[in-house]
């Protein structure tokens, strides 16, 4: 126990989500915890819903449990990313804080980051694969509690990329592409940890009309595409493309795409620019697949609902880029 708390650092991000965190705080803090003991930093977005005094209570009871409550705040990718820029142990966990932990067969993780040999350890993951399966596991890295990482890959560059990587959703991406690049050693456990909480979701957008519309009007496959740019190796780059919904083909991912995506210019332009010829056609292929069987269609259902008139000018069907 005392060996691992000297190697492993904690950070929870947190954002008016007051009795998620409670939940996530006591399994990590139980007795029966194998983490309870580590150096736990809660990175509060300057929540509104009493999310601090929550902290503040665990914080009162447990010496090993920082709050750093920020004055501002500053998105929840920009969150991740400070998280990462702080980290000073060996290894550092970035956890989210509405995730489940079942930490039975915690031990093999734990020997992992006592060997001190691995650059990235899995702790969640959905499907098996092996370590050489550079597609599968950069997709599982895009979940940010899946990697627990040594902090020395923290490098300037990676931190400079996961801050240019915040309108795309992954900060954390630059620092798993990275590893793919540098050849880095990866361990994936038999059983995994983590209960992700998934949100099956395709927009990471918001609806605050000041954000800047590149993040008013992200989606999950084009900031996918996007951080896989850090990918160095261009063929190993497109077989990440080729996953981007592991057990789906190329072709599926584009229309799942496209459909929560609509005909906004910016991301259909991100996913053309950062893929190979023959995922250009399928690409192309798909977005006349969706106007045939979705926009065009659900067009005509909002004009017969009586939406339609001077207001259904194409010019009125395309999204306002800005």
């Amino acid at each position: 126990m005392s060996a691992l708390k000297d190697k492993l650092q904690i950070f929870i991000v947190t954002y008016n989500r007051r009795e998620k965190l409670k939940f996530t705080m006591n399994s990590i803090l139980a007795a029966n915890s194998p983490v309870s003991h580590c150096s736990i930093t809660v990175l509060d977005n300057h929540s509104t819903d009493g999310t601090s005094k929550i902290v503040d209570k665990f914080c009162a009871t447990h010496k090993n449990v920082c709050h750093i409550r920020n004055n501002r705040n500053v998105g929840g990718n920009a969150n991740i990313a400070k998280a990462f820029e702080m980290a000073n142990m060996e290894y550092v966990w970035i956890l989210a804080d509405d995730d489940e932990y079942d930490f039975i067969n915690w031990q093999e993780i734990e020997d992992a980051i006592l060997a001190n040999k691995y650059d990235c350890i899995l702790a969640e993951y959905k499907i098996n694969f092996n370590t050489d399966n550079i597609p599968y596991l950069i997709n599982t890295l895009t979940f940010v509690s899946a990697g627990i990482y040594k902090t020395k890959n923290i490098t300037e560059t990676v931190m400079q990329n996961m801050e240019t990587n915040i309108c795309f959703s992954f900060p954390h991406l630059a620092l798993g592409c990275h590893l793919i690049n540098i050849h880095a050693d990866f361990f994936i456990p038999k059983h995994p940890v983590v209960k992700q909480n998934f949100n099956n979701c395709f927009r990471r957008g918001t609806d605050i009309k000041e954000l800047h519309f590149r993040q008013r009007q992200a989606t999950l496959f084009s900031n996918y595409i996007n951080s896989y740019h850090i990918i160095i190796n261009k063929h190993l780059r497109h077989k990440c493309d080729n996953e981007l919904w592991l057990g789906k083909s190329f072709f599926f991912s584009m229309k799942a795409f496209l459909r929560e995506n609509g005909i906004f210019p910016y991301n259909i332009c991100d996913v053309f620019w950062g893929i190979n010829c023959w995922q250009k056609a399928q690409l192309c292929f798909a977005i006349f697949w969706v106007m045939i069987t979705y926009w065009i269609p659900n067009r005509f259902k909002k004009i017969l609902r009586g939406r339609g008139g001077e207001n259904n000018s194409l010019q009125n069907i395309l999204p306002v880029a800005a």
